[in-house]
C-alpha cells in the first residue's frame, strides 16, 4: 500500500502503531519501522522528500492496517492511498482498466474508493472515505 499527501508526515510515522514497533531506523530523509501485530508482521517505509509512505504488510493484518489508518485520519484528509490485497470480490457490470501486461475488471467504484480485479489480486485507489468502504467491504468495519 502506498499513501501520499500525508499531513506532518514525521508525526504520522511516529503515531503509527507506536506500541508494536520492534525496530525502527530514521535518517534525514527516511524513516522505516518493522511491527508485530495479531495476524503477521508490518513494515513501513516512509521517504519525507517524497512525502510517501510504503506499508507492507501480511493480508492477516489488513484489517488492523486499515483501523489504524482510520484512526489518524487528522493526517490524512488530503492522501491518496493506492494498493493491491489479496481478497476476493465481485464484478459489476462492464468497466475494465488495461495495462501492459494485465486487465482489471471494475468491482466497485464509489465515493472515495476504486476497485478492480484481475481474478487473482485486486487493486484499489482509496481516499480515507474510501479506506473506511475498504474496511466495511473486507469485513472489519463496525
Amino acid at each position: 500500500m502506498k499513501i501520499t499527501g500525508i499531513n506532518h508526515i514525521r508525526a504520522f510515522v511516529r503515531r503509527f502503531l507506536a506500541d508494536n514497533r520492534i525496530a525502527e531506523w530514521e535518517g534525514v530523509e527516511r524513516y522505516s519501522a518493522d511491527f508485530t501485530v495479531t495476524g503477521g508482521e508490518i513494515r513501513l517505509l516512509c521517504d519525507y522528500s517524497a512525502n510517501e509512505v510504503i506499508l507492507w504488510f501480511e493480508m492477516g493484518t489488513l484489517g488492523i492496517v486499515l483501523s489504524e489508518l482510520l484512526r489518524l485520519d487528522e493526517y490524512l484528509s488530503k492522501a491518496f492511498i493506492v494498493g493491491s490485497i489479496t481478497v476476493e470480490v465481485e464484478v459489476y457490470g462492464g468497466g475494465f482498466l488495461e495495462i501492459p501486461g494485465a486487465r482489471f475488471e471494475v468491482a466497485k467504484a464509489a465515493h472515495g474508493l476504486w476497485m478492480g480485479t484481475d481474478g487473482r489480486e485486486t487493486v484499489f485507489s482509496a481516499t480515507i472515505e474510501g479506506l473506511a468502504e475498504l474496511l466495511d467491504l473486507v469485513g472489519g468495519g463496525g
